[in-house]
């Protein structure tokens, strides 16, 4: 009988342990979307690739703590602007620099701005590859993250 109890707590332990969804970190690429525009720029209209470049904002800390903090972004450094940092599980994303937790429904997540502004994006992942599609109106964009380091 006590074999039995104890192959039951051994079994029941490593299922517990093994089910548990552990995250990954991933920081946006800025470096590879500015090697790439072309290829992350979906859309093709005249001024589409630099409206990627600029939507490329709201994926740097700087940008994500001044809308958790409610206000306005200041860009004049923007060339100096860190890259965004995420926690992505199986069923949601923490953006860390933005304390939000979205989760993921359907392919999508949705970021809560400034006021009630806020903006649908669908998660892209191919392997250790992730990107953000994002849309506004005709301008069609993906943002690039890579795996973490650390």
């Amino acid at each position: 009988m006590k074999v039995y109890r104890i192959s039951a707590l051994v079994l029941l332990t490593a299922l517990t342990g093994c089910s548990g969804d552990t995250a990954t970190k991933y920081v946006f690429d800025a470096d590879e979307l500015k090697a790439n525009t072309a290829t992350y720029t979906l859309s093709k209209g005249e001024m589409d690739q630099l409206g990627c470049m600029f939507g490329s904002l709201l994926f740097s800390k700087e940008m994500q703590e001044s809308v958790r903090d409610g206000k306005e972004p200041n860009i004049d450094n923007a060339e100096k602007f860190s890259p965004a940092t995420i926690m992505v599980s199986t069923d949601k994303i923490e953006w860390l620099d933005l304390a939000q937790e979205t989760p993921i429904v359907n392919g999508t997540v949705t970021l809560t701005g400034i006021g009630d502004e806020s903006i649908d994006l669908q998660v892209v992942k191919d392997g250790d590859s992730l990107a953000f599609g994002y849309r506004d109106k005709k301008l069609e964009c993906r943002m690039p993250f890579k795996k973490s380091a650390s």
